[in-house]
């Protein structure tokens, strides 16, 4: 049961943005240990640069569209 769900989880992060879970990975790592204002820092770095990332501009493309998203990881 917990493999299967741990299998299922696996999957759900897979198909999202590769930029958007290196940056959210990255933001946990750095928050251990640091205040909440370091940590909205540090998170609001990393937002600016996926702002513009042509995988967040598909992510809403898919959205408007009604389809599921291509990630490219740029």
């Amino acid at each position: 049961e917990l493999a299967t769900a741990a299998r299922e989880m696996a999957r759900t992060i897979g198909q999202r943005a590769p930029l958007s879970i290196q940056a959210i990975k990255a933001a946990v790592d750095y928050g251990v240990g640091r205040t909440l204002a370091e940590g909205l820092k540090f998170e609001q770095a990393r937002y600016a640069g996926l702002r513009d990332s042509e995988d967040r501009k598909e992510g809403i493309a898919a959205f408007l569209e009604k389809r599921a998203p291509r990630f490219v990881g740029g």
